[in-house]
């Protein structure tokens, strides 16, 4: 009975909200256990992003960061060369 109260009462989807009402709601629904859903079931947030388009800047952004390892990787071979044929007595490139 409480379950079915609780759903009547509840703010409707399209139903209009000041800043101040979501903040109010925001802060009550922190403190409930579980408050991705109604107690019947029924969702009560939208996500409001894609997660797909997120798992797609975090690939682009590891290949930048993967790109910018192999150069700095690749400068940092030539260097090592560099210093072991100096080792050696070469004079190097």
């Amino acid at each position: 009975m409480f379950a079915s109260r609780a759903c009547r009462m509840s703010i409707m989807i399209g139903t209009a909200l000041s800043t101040k009402e979501m903040q109010r709601v925001l802060t009550n629904m922190a403190t409930i256990d579980n408050p991705w859903s109604c107690p019947h079931g029924r969702p009560t947030m939208r996500h409001l992003f894609s997660l797909s388009s997120l798992n797609v800047q975090r690939r682009q952004e590891e290949e930048r960061i993967q790109q910018e390892t192999r150069k700095k990787g690749s400068g940092l071979v030539k260097k090592i060369a560099r210093m072991a044929l100096i080792g050696r007595g070469n004079k190097g490139p």
